[in-house]
């Protein structure tokens, strides 16, 4: 009887975690979450929206925070299947497809780096963008870690 019970209290907690993570993805909303870091940045805004290769719609420009990889991921695989090398241009983002090319400027210094992308990430919170070490030593946020950021989609 009680395996019963754990068993359907089981079920009822991932069909719902299921129907959260479903609805969400459908709702094309996206979560902010205050961080200390990144206290006085507003929450990223987008502004225009082009049509990519497949045929959907996705934001020309957005802004929000910026952060880098740290060490730890050096030589890892990312999301699209290559080796990660700090030493290249290239960035993280949660939904640009992969190769798309973005134009990343610091609106703290007006310093801006041209970033391939070949991964997943930048979740939660404001960040819109992760990006290598050597990109962000382009735009000057190796030492405080993230900044205020915004992104140009490249090309069509």
């Amino acid at each position: 009887m009680k395996k019963q019970l754990r068993r359907s209290i089981t079920a009822a907690l991932f069909i719902t975690a299921l129907t959260s993570v479903y609805s969400y993805a459908n709702a094309g909303g996206e979560s902010v979450e205050p961080s200390s870091q990144t206290s006085g940045v507003a929450p990223s805004q987008t502004s225009g929206i082009a049509p990519s290769s497949t045929g959907e719609t996705r934001p020309s420009q957005t802004s929000g925070v910026a952060s880098w990889y740290g060490p730890d991921f050096d030589g890892k695989k990312t999301a699209s299947g290559e080796q990660f090398n700090p030493q290249e241009l290239t960035a993280a983002h949660p939904s640009l497809p992969f190769g798309t090319e973005v134009e990343v400027t610091n609106l703290d210094n007006g310093r801006s780096v041209t970033v391939r992308i070949n991964d997943r990430g930048a979740f939660g919170d404001t960040r819109v963008i992760d990006l290598s070490k050597a990109a962000a030593k382009n735009i000057g946020i190796v030492d405080s870690g993230v900044a205020p950021v915004r992104l140009d989609v490249l090309g069509s």
